[in-house]
């Protein structure tokens, strides 16, 4: 549960915007950023569908600029 409130927090909030796409014919990954207090964070949602357009699978990638 720890993962779904901390994916709540990144997604749901006012600084949160997709800013590029790469679309296949049965996959897509959605580029995105956001800051949590002043930490930028930027990631990646793999998505995949089957035949029948339902999500199949998604997977969420993060990446934690302030460590670097």
């Amino acid at each position: 549960m720890n993962y779904l409130n901390a994916a709540n927090q990144v997604i749901n909030n006012k600084h949160f915007k997709y800013t590029d796409e790469i679309v296949g014919e049965g996959s897509a990954f959605l580029i995105f950023e956001t800051k949590l207090e002043e930490i930028y964070i930027n990631g990646v949602d793999y998505i995949i569908w089957n035949e029948e357009q339902k999500l199949t699978e998604l997977r969420g990638f993060l990446f934690d600029h302030s460590r670097h």
